[in-house]
């Protein structure tokens, strides 16, 4: 396996590049993430999954716990 240590380092935009924001700037960038919701905050992590996808797989997650739920009120009752 490879060492994590030599791995190169991610190159880091240069602070004299980037554009200088305002104040008001900023506070309207502020406002939009506040005013985010949780939905939204989470799909920014995952930018290059299609949305489709990710409602596929919290929705196979739900009907996954209602079956272990079922099951499990099953197999108290003695069923199984």
């Amino acid at each position: 396996m490879g060492d994590v240590h030599n791995q190169p380092e991610p190159k880091q935009p240069n602070p004299a590049q980037l554009p200088v924001a305002s104040d008001e700037t900023s506070s309207q960038e502020q406002d939009i993430v506040i005013r985010r919701s949780l939905k939204e905050r989470l799909y920014e992590h995952f930018r290059n999954v299609p949305v489709k996808y990710i409602d596929w797989f919290i929705g196979a997650c739900v009907v996954a716990i209602v079956v272990f739920i079922i099951l499990g009120m099953l197999k108290g009752r003695g069923a199984f």
